[in-house]
């Protein structure tokens, strides 16, 4: 497809909580929303649900939308992913609150991220985007999203595996720790919880690096003047249930996936704009049968 960038407003900002409160991240997001070009469906305050614009490339028309509330108790602000009409509504993610936490929210008018610095501790990131279909998948409609955070519950002390840590969010490059998402094409919702199987979300990285894309392989990731591979960052992942095969999905905006690791926040100059690195020092590994490969790379964000 090639990358896809959406238009619009680009946010890139950050707050240090002033208190240890979940209302200030339900705040601060919604207003970064807000500023990107998200629009309020429901709800005050610190419990809304905002829709994101409906697409304008690749099959048009399509949005999704979040709730991103206070739920009054507990540890964590959350973020719940669901269709316009809330008859499919997805799991929460979480985000925990500390004084002086210092949290950095990238946004355009289809997706955000939200996470604090470097490889971000658990309860600490959250992704949910609209995804831009290509036009011949023309039989997806109403929308096409996934939502991934980094922590199963209210009250996780293990960082999972996410797009912060990994391009396969079955496994992380040390150890096993699977990612909570929720995936949602054409009003069917999919929630997935620590769930060691293939339907996960997957990005897409230069697989053809060898028969299996891990470092524990020769893998060709660069041109023979150095020059890394820059990839579509194409998303594939189940909805029936946790052991589809992970199909691709659509593509995220204002992204690209390089072949190579990187430091978590630091930024590149690609197609004459800057990016913000979201996956921190992904040199890639072998898996198993159960939950794949982790391709070495790292997923960029455009900011400016």
């Amino acid at each position: 497809m090639s990358l896809q960038y959406s238009g619009g407003t680009l946010v890139n900002t950050t707050f240090t909580q002033s208190g240890a409160t979940r209302g200030e991240i339900v705040s601060n997001l919604i207003s970064a929303l807000l500023s990107a070009g998200w629009t309020n469906l429901s709800g005050t305050g610190t419990d809304q649900v905002l829709q994101c614009a409906a697409t304008m490339i690749g099959v048009t028309g399509l949005r999704i939308a979040v709730r991103i509330y206070d739920p009054g108790s507990g540890s964590c602000a959350r973020v719940a992913l669901r269709n316009i009409s809330g008859s499919r509504i997805g799991q929460d993610l979480y985000l925990f609150p500390a004084l002086g936490k210092v949290w950095r929210i990238i946004a355009n008018q289809y997706q955000f991220f939200i996470m604090t610095p470097g490889s971000s501790a658990t309860r600490e990131f959250v992704y949910a985007g609209q995804l831009i279909v290509p036009t011949w998948l023309s039989a997806t409609a109403t929308n096409c999203g996934l939502a991934q955070g980094n922590a199963i519950s209210d009250t996780d002390v293990a960082a999972r595996a996410s797009y912060r840590n990994s391009l396969n969010s079955a496994n992380l490059p040390v150890g096993s720790s699977f990612a909570r998402e929720t995936h949602l094409v054409s009003d069917v919702l999919l929630d997935m919880s620590n769930l060691t199987y293939t339907g996960t979300g997957v990005l897409a990285g230069s697989c053809i690096q060898s028969a299996n894309c891990g470092r524990t392989f020769g893998n060709a990731y660069r041109w023979a003047d150095n020059t890394l591979v820059d990839n579509d960052p194409l998303v594939a992942f189940g909805l029936s249930s946790a052991s589809d095969e992970a199909k691709f999905q659509g593509q995220m905006s204002d992204a690209v996936v390089v072949d190579d690791a990187f430091t978590a926040d630091m930024n590149i100059s690609l197609d004459g704009h800057t990016w913000w690195g979201i996956t921190n020092n992904n040199n890639g590994v072998a898996g198993t049968t159960d939950y794949g490969n982790i391709p070495r790379g790292t997923l960029f964000i455009r900011v400016a």
